[in-house]
Parts: structure tokens; sequence; C-alpha cells
């Protein structure tokens, strides 16, 4: 399910909307940041931290994993990426959920320019992953999952 611009209230309510019509046995959140310049890391993370607690409080028996958010173009929305990965890498260890990272989309801290969309590339805005970016994170998903 794609939830484009959607916040953790909006997250839950789909979760929940889903869990209704569907057992789930494994459940992988990956939230974007794209309002990270208008909104703190810290918020951004207890907003994050919040909704992980309500869904694992709402579905007991299903597998929780998060997706590690991805690194952008610009160094200020990365400082506050890292400290919300860190934030919450930490969190899902603590509660038991599981935690996907993406290391192929920056080296030495260059991003991959193949794992981003072309045309907002070009607009020097690294938001959404190329369909090669996608093909990644599918296959990361279905690694960690298999562990």
């Amino acid at each position: 399910i794609c939830l484009p611009g959607a916040k953790s209230v909006k997250v839950l309510a789909a979760v929940r909307d889903l869990a209704k019509s569907a057992s789930i046995k494994n459940l992988v959140l990956h939230y974007g940041t794209n309002n990270i310049p208008y909104q703190s890391p810290v918020t951004i993370a207890k907003e994050i931290s919040d909704s992980l607690h309500r869904i694992q409080h709402e579905l007991p028996t299903t597998a929780i994993h998060f997706s590690a958010i991805l690194p952008k173009i610009d160094s200020f929305r990365n400082r506050g990426i890292n400290f919300i990965n860190t934030y919450i890498f930490e969190l899902c260890q603590d509660i038991g959920v599981g935690f996907i990272e993406h290391t192929s989309f920056s080296q030495q801290g260059y991003l991959n320019k193949k794992l981003y969309s072309p045309t907002e590339w070009r607009e020097g805005r690294s938001i959404h992953p190329s369909y090669d970016g996608a093909l990644l994170l599918t296959t990361n998903y279905k690694l960690h999952l298999l562990k």
C-alpha cells in the first residue's frame, strides 16, 4: 500500500483497515521524510516511534519491520535522516521490530545516482527511488524477511 504524504496517523488507519480484511504475517513500513525542512527530526522520530508502538499493539501477532529512511542529496536533510534512522534502529532493537538498512543507496557519503529518480536527480532533489532503486528496496525487504 502506498500512502503519499501520509503522516503516522494515516498509516495506522490504513494498517487497521488492512488488518480487518486480511491476516498480516509481516508488515514492512517505509516512511519518507520530505517534511524534514519543515518539522524537526526529533518530532518525526517520535511520530514514527508512536506509530510503531501503536501498530505493534494493534497487531500483536504480526512481525513488524521498519525500512530505513533513504538518504537525500543535501546534507541538511541527511543529518536529520541519520538522526531518525539511528533513533528508530535503537527503538526497533528495544521493542523487537526488524530494521531494514539500505546501505547501497549511499556509499562514502555519495548517493548512488542510478537508484534515484532521474527527473528528480536533474532537478537537484533526490527523493524517490528509480526503477532500479525500487527493485533494490524489494530485494532488501525479501532478504531481510528470509533471515
